[in-house]
Protein backbone atom coordinates (compact mmCIF):
# COMPACT_ATOMS: atom_id res chain seq x y z
CA UNK A 1 0.00 0.00 0.00
CA UNK A 2 1.46 3.60 -0.88
CA UNK A 3 2.08 5.82 1.54
CA UNK A 4 0.62 9.70 1.39
CA UNK A 5 4.37 10.66 0.32
CA UNK A 6 4.13 8.45 -2.58
CA UNK A 7 0.44 9.62 -3.82
CA UNK A 8 1.28 13.21 -4.00
CA UNK A 9 4.28 11.90 -6.17
CA UNK A 10 1.27 10.22 -8.42
CA UNK A 11 -0.28 13.31 -8.19
CA UNK A 12 2.50 15.09 -9.86
CA UNK A 13 2.84 12.63 -12.65
CA UNK A 14 -0.28 13.78 -13.15
CA UNK A 15 -0.36 17.43 -12.99
CA UNK A 16 -2.35 17.83 -10.50
CA UNK A 17 0.27 19.02 -8.05
CA UNK A 18 3.59 20.55 -8.43
CA UNK A 19 6.54 19.93 -6.64
CA UNK A 20 8.25 23.02 -6.01
CA UNK A 21 12.31 23.64 -4.94
CA UNK A 22 13.31 25.75 -2.65
CA UNK A 23 14.63 28.97 -3.81
CA UNK A 24 18.06 29.50 -3.67
CA UNK A 25 18.30 33.88 -3.20
CA UNK A 26 17.80 33.08 0.67
CA UNK A 27 20.99 30.68 1.51
CA UNK A 28 23.17 32.46 -1.31
CA UNK A 29 22.58 36.49 0.44
CA UNK A 30 23.02 34.46 3.95
CA UNK A 31 26.43 33.05 2.75
CA UNK A 32 27.66 36.77 1.05
CA UNK A 33 26.16 38.58 4.08
CA UNK A 34 28.02 36.50 6.54
CA UNK A 35 31.25 36.35 5.05
CA UNK A 36 31.54 40.26 4.58
CA UNK A 37 30.49 40.40 8.21
CA UNK A 38 33.17 37.97 9.10
CA UNK A 39 35.44 39.83 6.84
CA UNK A 40 34.55 42.87 8.70
CA UNK A 41 35.32 41.73 12.20
CA UNK A 42 38.54 40.33 11.03
CA UNK A 43 40.21 43.17 9.20
CA UNK A 44 38.54 46.42 10.43
CA UNK A 45 40.19 48.05 13.72
CA UNK A 46 37.87 47.59 15.82
CA UNK A 47 37.96 46.77 19.49
CA UNK A 48 38.32 43.17 20.08
CA UNK A 49 34.97 42.80 21.63
CA UNK A 50 33.62 43.84 18.89
CA UNK A 51 36.02 42.53 16.56
CA UNK A 52 35.51 38.85 18.12
CA UNK A 53 31.46 39.07 17.99
CA UNK A 54 31.39 40.15 14.41
CA UNK A 55 33.30 37.27 13.62
CA UNK A 56 31.12 34.66 15.63
CA UNK A 57 27.94 36.45 13.93
CA UNK A 58 29.11 36.46 10.06
CA UNK A 59 30.31 32.92 10.75
CA UNK A 60 27.01 31.69 11.98
CA UNK A 61 25.11 33.33 9.61
CA UNK A 62 27.41 31.86 6.99
CA UNK A 63 27.26 28.42 8.49
CA UNK A 64 23.08 28.67 8.06
CA UNK A 65 23.42 29.78 4.64
CA UNK A 66 25.49 27.15 3.51
CA UNK A 67 23.51 24.59 5.04
CA UNK A 68 20.62 25.84 3.61
CA UNK A 69 22.16 25.70 -0.07
CA UNK A 70 23.27 21.91 0.43
CA UNK A 71 19.54 21.13 1.45
CA UNK A 72 18.90 22.40 -2.30
CA UNK A 73 20.83 20.23 -3.76
CA UNK A 74 17.92 17.21 -2.13
CA UNK A 75 15.99 15.45 -4.27
CA UNK A 76 13.33 15.31 -1.21
CA UNK A 77 12.97 18.67 -0.24
CA UNK A 78 10.96 21.41 -1.75
CA UNK A 79 6.94 21.67 -1.20
CA UNK A 80 3.84 20.29 -3.36
CA UNK A 81 1.72 23.21 -4.69
CA UNK A 82 -1.75 22.46 -6.40
CA UNK A 83 -1.60 23.28 -9.92
CA UNK A 84 -5.36 24.88 -10.61
CA UNK A 85 -4.67 27.41 -7.99
CA UNK A 86 -0.78 27.35 -7.16
CA UNK A 87 -1.51 27.12 -3.14
CA UNK A 88 0.88 25.21 -1.48
CA UNK A 89 0.04 21.58 0.37
CA UNK A 90 1.08 21.42 3.96
CA UNK A 91 1.00 18.43 5.41
CA UNK A 92 -0.22 17.34 9.29
CA UNK A 93 -0.31 14.12 11.70
CA UNK A 94 -3.56 14.26 13.53
CA UNK A 95 -4.15 11.89 16.15
CA UNK A 96 -8.05 10.01 16.48
CA UNK A 97 -9.05 8.32 19.88
CA UNK A 98 -8.66 4.69 19.13
CA UNK A 99 -12.03 4.60 19.91
CA UNK A 100 -12.92 6.49 16.38
CA UNK A 101 -10.60 4.32 14.37
CA UNK A 102 -13.25 1.94 12.71
CA UNK A 103 -15.48 5.05 12.46
CA UNK A 104 -12.53 7.06 10.92
CA UNK A 105 -11.92 4.19 8.46
CA UNK A 106 -15.69 4.12 6.86
CA UNK A 107 -15.26 7.71 6.31
CA UNK A 108 -12.13 7.50 4.37
CA UNK A 109 -13.65 4.48 2.10
CA UNK A 110 -16.96 6.05 1.62
CA UNK A 111 -15.47 9.85 0.89
CA UNK A 112 -18.12 11.22 3.82
CA UNK A 113 -16.04 13.72 5.18
CA UNK A 114 -18.89 15.43 6.76
CA UNK A 115 -18.73 12.33 9.16
CA UNK A 116 -15.03 13.60 10.72
CA UNK A 117 -16.65 15.81 13.03
CA UNK A 118 -17.30 12.77 15.20
CA UNK A 119 -14.08 11.93 14.99
CA UNK A 120 -12.60 12.51 18.17
CA UNK A 121 -8.86 13.84 18.28
CA UNK A 122 -6.50 12.57 21.02
CA UNK A 123 -2.59 12.93 21.30
CA UNK A 124 -2.09 9.67 23.84
CA UNK A 125 -3.29 7.39 20.63
CA UNK A 126 -1.24 4.77 18.07
CA UNK A 127 -3.90 5.96 15.17
CA UNK A 128 -3.28 8.62 13.21
CA UNK A 129 -4.76 10.86 10.31
CA UNK A 130 -2.09 12.10 8.01
CA UNK A 131 -3.62 15.26 6.41
CA UNK A 132 -2.02 16.83 3.21
CA UNK A 133 -4.27 20.07 2.72
CA UNK A 134 -3.91 23.45 0.22
CA UNK A 135 -3.78 26.72 1.91
CA UNK A 136 -6.47 27.99 -0.08
CA UNK A 137 -8.60 24.42 0.64
CA UNK A 138 -9.33 23.64 -2.70
CA UNK A 139 -7.09 19.88 -2.03
CA UNK A 140 -7.19 17.40 0.55
CA UNK A 141 -5.28 13.97 0.58
CA UNK A 142 -6.17 11.68 3.49
CA UNK A 143 -4.40 8.80 5.04
CA UNK A 144 -5.04 6.31 8.24
CA UNK A 145 -1.74 5.33 9.87
CA UNK A 146 -0.81 2.86 12.68
CA UNK A 147 1.15 2.29 14.75
CA UNK A 148 2.91 -0.99 15.02
CA UNK A 149 6.78 -0.17 15.88
CA UNK A 150 6.61 2.79 13.53
CA UNK A 151 3.74 4.22 11.67
CA UNK A 152 2.57 2.04 8.26
CA UNK A 153 -0.38 3.14 6.43
CA UNK A 154 -3.80 1.22 6.70
CA UNK A 155 -5.93 2.80 4.07
CA UNK A 156 -6.07 3.71 0.77
CA UNK A 157 -5.32 7.75 0.23
CA UNK A 158 -8.39 9.76 -0.61
CA UNK A 159 -8.50 13.31 -2.12
CA UNK A 160 -11.00 15.86 -0.87
CA UNK A 161 -11.47 18.91 -3.51
CA UNK A 162 -13.37 22.63 -3.14
CA UNK A 163 -16.42 21.88 -0.40
CA UNK A 164 -15.33 18.53 0.58
CA UNK A 165 -12.29 20.40 2.02
CA UNK A 166 -14.27 22.73 4.34
CA UNK A 167 -14.93 19.76 6.46
CA UNK A 168 -11.42 18.61 6.79
CA UNK A 169 -10.56 22.09 7.61
CA UNK A 170 -12.87 22.37 10.32
CA UNK A 171 -11.89 18.75 11.62
CA UNK A 172 -7.97 20.12 11.84
CA UNK A 173 -9.34 23.00 13.53
CA UNK A 174 -11.68 21.08 16.17
CA UNK A 175 -9.64 21.29 19.29
CA UNK A 176 -8.43 18.09 21.40
CA UNK A 177 -10.60 16.03 23.77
Amino acid sequence: MENIQEYLEKMCDEKTLEKRRANAVIPVCLVLAGTVVLLYGILAELSDTISNALIIIGFMVALLGFAMVFRLFDKKSGHYVYAPTKSRIRTRDIYISSSDKETCRKILENSDFASLENVGRNNNSLTMLKIAISDDNHFAALQMYESDMGYSPTTQCVTAHDSEVAHVRNFLNKPLQ
